[in-house]
């Protein structure tokens, strides 16, 4: 640089420059040692050649750092200006590793003198004034500034040489040395006397001073002040990022959210969202910022993981997943959404530590199902009868070392209710759930005593089980474990269910005006393959279904289970005999054989005539264990609850495995005003169906022309023959003119939560103005 009074280009920090509470963009600087920070919102740079009369006193709306501030002139003798940016990534040199060390080792001196941490520089702006003489002709001044920062912590490093300017010609003698940021916090170094200036350590001689660090002519600014309420959102976010831990050290063992919400309303491991009564009106605010907040449904996770972390899920009035929260601790994570995606440009840090659900992975916890008279569905899907009375272990789950990690058992008895033919009708008329792997808890479901209802029992202590009740505010829920590790929830005073973290479920109910039960059982993937019991093992593979208590299986091929026979020796292979295998508190009385064997479905079928068997499959939607259940019965209102139940388990199987396509690119897009843009969009579908999109075309291309830098919202959604899934990508427009060029990693204006940034464009300017 050459010139009399002029500033530097625009020096841009790749990750902003921490200033008193708040974070610029750019640095610039001028020949008179005067370096000023800037938004990129403000397109003008400032000149001034000579130092405030009364130096910095707080009301200058500008921010500011004086190296040493005077009036210079670089046309006149051999006075140079040089600066040099070093970047971490960037350190290939070893000139660029000296100074990156020296850095390093001087500013983490200065904090050890302070009691803080180590300093490791990322980022560092080196600028000499070299020989530099003042307006009138007199001797040189060398003075240096380094400007560092690690993205959280910012320092100034002033050095001085040989300064030898004199009174010369000039009027005013009022150099200054110090900072401000235009409001409240500023600084003007002094000599004493005041009147000291260029005498020995005077104002004009700052090599000849010891300053903070006990150096002659070496003086260190913290540029940082700690965060506080009033500080510039862009410093509390990424101080709040900084202090946060990876997800994957928290987030552990969340179930996604349903992709939608007919799926929300049927998980068990997800409720209405409710919100601390204690913060309800602010909670409500600062959550109507988030994406979708301030409509739709909201399901939030019953249960938290050990870490007490959790997901919140809103959904769009028609169904589909607008927006998935993966949270620490809900209250909490709502100020720095503010600070980052509202506003600051900075919401890339914000879903670095809460990333997004998309729902992208959800899937039911394979489902199996016990019903009527004793009926059963496999993990598999095989589907078979089994009559005999006792106690029989439903199903029992290993972990991964092949213990014994969670049983459940079933009795059964005659049926009892207004059938006739009861004597005939084995039934599940008692369940126990016992799970060793969160502190040996054991539920038990029983049918009321005196009218319909159902009883539940926590480690024999009676729960009450009551609709409309709220615990822990959420609806339904009528027990929590100690631990938070469980809770049972009634749908209705004839259904409960125990939910367990990690996505294990228990339904149970009570079929009205019987003392039968019916009970769903879902398991987590980390159960494949670790199944046995009633309920079958799951495999994906229906052939080894039935594995009988000796490991032996009883054959059958993949689509036709085994005759009954074979069946009856696999289920009474289950039995459970002893007094101290059974997980039921009070033992009771059980009639130890039916009055007659069991009829075949074949034999029952056979006693009927064409046209009643026509009738009956009719009445039972084809169902032939609905047909079973009444003719065993004599019954239709048997029949007609079988049949209920199996529509109930074909109804989750449909809602669940109707997975919608999700978007996963681009999260992204750039656009230029007045130019158009075609962005290809990808999508997954589990299920493999034909997608379609709207707003694009059917190739799956998106096109768009920005005209204005007004935000505009942008909603893609992605549409298989059944559900669909809604994204929004983070649109960053530009408007650039006369050759510049778009600045894409600076965002000058943040709009819709985030999803619509306006960047900067560098126009083309002289190295100097």
């Amino acid at each position: 640089m050459a010139i009399a009074d002029g500033n530097s280009p625009y020096i841009t920090p790749p990750m902003g420059f921490h200033f008193m509470g708040k974070l610029y963009d750019r640095v610039y600087f001028s020949d008179n040692g005067l370096v000023q920070f800037q938004s990129a919102t403000i397109n003008e740079q400032f000149l001034f050649p000579t130092p405030f009369p009364d130096g910095f006193v707080g009301n200058e709306n500008l921010t500011m750092l004086a190296v040493f501030w005077d009036d210079a002139d670089l046309t006149i003798g051999d006075g140079q200006l040089f600066y040099q940016e070093y970047h971490k990534l960037n350190m290939s040199d070893i000139y660029s590793q000296i100074v990156f060390n020296r850095t390093a080792n001087d500013v983490t001196k200065f904090e050890k003198q302070n009691n803080r941490s180590a300093f490791t520089p990322t980022w560092i702006l080196k600028i000499t004034w070299d020989h530099v003489m003042p307006v009138s002709f007199q001797k040189t001044n060398t003075f240096q500034c380094i400007l560092t920062t690690d993205g959280e912590r910012s320092f100034a490093l002033l050095r001085y040489g040989e300064m030898q300017w004199g009174p010369g010609q000039r009027v005013s003698h009022k150099a200054l040395i110090g900072y401000t940021d235009g409001g409240k916090h500023f600084w003007n170094e002094t000599t004493i006397p005041p009147e000291n200036l260029f005498g020995p350590k005077g104002r004009y001689r700052p090599q000849e001073v010891k300053w903070n660090v006990e150096k002659l002519g070496q003086l260190v600014y913290d540029l940082t002040r700690p965060v506080e309420s009033d500080s510039d959102p862009h410093i509390r976010c990424k101080s709040w990022a900084k202090k946060e831990p990876d997800p994957a050290e928290w987030a552990k063992g969340l179930s996604s959210c349903p992709c939608t919400l007919a799926q929300a309303k049927k998980d068990l491991s997800f409720g209405p969202e409710t919100l601390p009564n204690d913060l309800a009106s602010v909670v409500q605010k600062l959550r109507s910022q988030r994406w979708g907040g301030d409509k739709g449904h909201v399901f939030q996770s019953i249960l938290s993981n050990r870490h007490g972390s959790g997901k919140r899920c809103v959904y769009e009035l028609y169904g589909p997943l607008q927006a998935g929260y993966t949270e620490r601790y809900f209250s909490k994570d709502l100020l720095p959404f503010q600070w980052c995606c509202v506003e600051s440009p900075l919401c890339h840090l914000y879903l670095k530590k809460r990333p997004l659900d998309s729902c992208l992975g959800y899937r039911w916890t394979s489902p199996a199902m016990v019903y009527g008279s004793l009926h059963f569905i496999t993990f598999d899907g095989s589907k078979y009868s089994f009559k005999a009375l006792g106690e029989f272990v439903i199903v029992r789950l290993s972990s991964a070392s092949g213990s014994n990690i969670f049983t459940l058992q079933g009795q059964t008895d005659r049926l009892q209710g207004n059938a006739q033919n009861t004597s005939k009708v084995p039934v599940v008329v008692r369940l126990a759930a016992f799970y060793q792997g969160i502190g040996k808890v054991r539920v038990e479901w029983r049918p009321a005593e005196k009218a319909d209802g159902l009883q539940v029992f926590v480690d024999g202590v009676k729960v009450p089980v009551t609709v409309g009740n709220v615990l822990a505010d959420f609806s339904g829920l009528v027990h929590m474990g100690k631990e938070e590790n469980f809770v049972v929830r009634c749908k209705s005073l004839n259904r409960c269910a125990v939910v367990y973290a990690g996505g294990l479920h228990t339904d149970v109910w009570q079929v009205k005006g019987s003392n039968q039960l019916g009970a769903i059982v879902e398991v987590p993937q980390t159960f494949y393959n670790r199944t046995v019991g009633l309920l079958g093992v799951w495999s994906t593979f229906r052939s080894d279904d039935f594995l009988m208590s000796d490991n032996r299986v009883v054959p059958s091929a993949d689509l036709t289970p085994p005759s009954e026979e074979s069946l009856h020796q696999f289920g009474m292979s289950c039995e459970c005999t002893t007094t101290v295998c059974s997980l039921f508190f009070k033992i009771m009385k059980l009639f130890k054989a039916l009055q007659k064997a069991p009829e075949s479905t074949k034999d029952l079928e056979a006693r009927e005539s064409p046209a009643k068997l026509a009738e009956l499959r009719s009445q039972c939607k084809g169902s032939m264990l609905c047909v079973h259940d009444t003719l065993v019965s004599n019954s239709s209102d048997v029949g007609q609850q079988t049949l209920e139940a199996e529509e109930q388990f074909k109804d989750l199987a449909l809602t669940y495995g109707r997975i919608p396509p999700i978007v996963t690119e681009p999260m992204v897009i750039h656009g230029l005003i007045n130019s158009t843009v075609k962005v290809k969009i990808f999508a997954q579908d589990t299920n493999n169906d034909n997608i379609t999109y709207s707003l694009v075309y059917h190739s799956g291309f998106l096109t768009w022309t920005p005209i204005s830098m007004k935000p505009v919202p942008m909603l893609i959604e992605a549409s298989d023959d059944h559900v669909s899934s809604l994204f929004t990508p983070i649109l960053q427009v530009c408007n650039c003119l006369n050759g510049g060029t778009c600045q894409y990693d600076t965002i000058i204006e943040n709009h819709a939560q985030g999803k619509f940034q306006v960047h900067f464009a560098e126009c083309l300017a002289d190295a100097l103005r």
